[in-house]
């Protein structure tokens, strides 16, 4: 008997309901691989966003570190170094969250130095293979990504180098500037001649305490002076070598004496006519750095403040650092704070009297005022007046006013050092130069 409409129709229903079945799972693998893919390539944007943002913290880091490397005195392959190992930490740093997915990607870093514009100029491109989850079911491994010069995509960032700058030494080469460098110089010295100070008039020998002192290989203050500021000139000789126009100069002054009552005799002696960056030439002049002549018989003769004071106009205004016309400026004073002059010379307004012609007294606070005005950082190296035998008489009197009135000449408290020694003095112009030339860096 043949089947009844209905029996056809059930037949026919269950039929179409395992088509459906089938069809539905066919369709079901590519739709998963479909959201799969659109998962795989979400996280292929948050890694790019990653990469791209770590790139770009690492040519800053680059830029950055190189700049801070050559104001600290580096060389450019020293900078180079650094800026590059700064910027491989920072892109490794920025990218360990995504780190299992992309294994090691490669880095293109480039540091250049710009030496005419005076700037520091980076580059950072990235390669990288993202590993997929989904993709792999049809065959899709891996997403590459990528940052680089062919792309014109790559992470760029400059920065100024640091700025041009001027340091004016000037240097108190009075006979108490002669003491031994070290406490073994000063009794040395002391048991050839009965004085600690290697001046340069004669204690009743053919020679003077200076000669005698250099005779027998005994250091002075002024030598230890003269060494740290010829060891700061020749590494800045280094440093700029690779630089057209250098970025830094230097003045030599000694503040000579002076007797007021004879203006022939100038305060300052300028061991260079004007700052230079010549730095053989400079170096030669530093070999000049030596205690003054004395005037008026066996006395000290200091005047600091005279010879400052004349210094103002040469040392002049300090600028933004923009060109080597326009430089910052820096004064680095180097003295034991005490003046001592014959009366009624300027220098003993506050004086206290030892004998009829001579008197002596602390370093006056206002010399540093006009340059000061004029912008210039002043740096004071305290070199201590050490307790000598007339110590009690010529300086107690007020010696509590010595370290005041020069930390009130320095800039700030980081301007201000006290050194007693070779080792310290070397420190302290060491210290203040690096200060100098931190101060003296454009930030970006």
């Amino acid at each position: 008997m043949p089947p009844s409409i209905a029996a056809l129709g059930h037949h026919a229903a269950k039929a179409k309901t395992g088509s459906v079945g089938i069809i539905f799972a066919l369709c079901l693998i590519p739709i998963v691989g479909l959201v799969g893919i659109g998962i795989d390539l979400a996280f292929r944007q948050n890694a790019k966003t990653t990469l791209d943002a770590a790139s770009n913290a690492a040519a800053l880091a680059a830029v950055t570190m190189a700049q801070s490397r050559l104001a600290a005195g580096s060389s450019q392959d020293e900078a180079y170094a650094a800026g590059l190992a700064s910027a491989k930490n920072i892109f490794a740093a920025n990218t360990t969250k995504i780190a299992k997915r992309i294994g090691s990607p490669t880095t293109q870093i480039d540091i250049s130095f710009d030496t005419k514009k005076m700037t520091i100029a980076s580059s950072v491109g990235y390669g990288a293979q993202l590993s997929t989850t989904f993709g792999q079911i049809f065959g899709v491994k891996t997403m590459a990504l990528a940052r680089s010069a062919g792309r014109g995509d790559l992470a760029t960032a400059s920065i100024a180098m640091a700025k041009f700058m001027e340091v004016s030494f000037a240097i108190d080469n009075s006979q108490s500037m002669g003491i031994g460098a070290t406490t073994d110089d000063i009794n040395r010295l002391t048991a050839l001649t009965g004085c600690a100070f290697g001046c340069h008039f004669n204690e009743g020998g053919p020679a003077s305490n200076e000669t005698i002192a250099h005779n027998n290989g005994i250091r002075l203050r002024i030598d230890a002076i003269k060494d740290a500021v010829k060891r700061i000139i020749t590494s800045v000789k280094t440093d700029q070598a690779s630089y057209s126009p250098k970025r830094e100069s230097f003045g030599l002054y000694t503040l000579d004496g002076q007797k007021i009552s004879d203006p022939s005799l100038v305060p300052v002696r300028a061991l260079t006519p004007k700052p230079s960056s010549n730095y053989d030439q400079l170096l030669g002049m530093a070999d000049n750095i030596d205690l003054a002549g004395y005037f008026d018989g066996p006395h000290g003769d200091t005047n600091v403040g005279a010879g400052l004071r004349q210094l103002v106009n040469t040392v002049g205004k300090s600028d933004d650092g923009s060109s080597a016309k326009k430089p910052r400026k820096f004064l680095f004073v180097m003295t034991d704070g005490v003046e001592d002059m014959p009366q009624p010379d300027l220098a003993c307004r506050s004086s206290v009297t030892y004998d009829p012609t001579h008197c002596s007294a602390p370093f006056d606070r206002k010399n540093c005022d006009a340059y000061k005005a004029n912008g210039v950082t002043v740096a004071v190296i305290y070199t201590t007046y050490l307790k000598v035998p007339f110590y009690d008489m010529f300086v107690q009197p007020f010696a509590d006013e010595i370290v005041p009135n020069l930390k009130a000449c320095a800039s700030g408290p980081d301007w201000f050092a006290e050194a007693s020694d070779a080792a310290s003095i070397d420190k302290a112009i060491g210290q203040f130069y690096q200060l100098a030339r931190t101060s003296a860096v454009l930030t970006q």
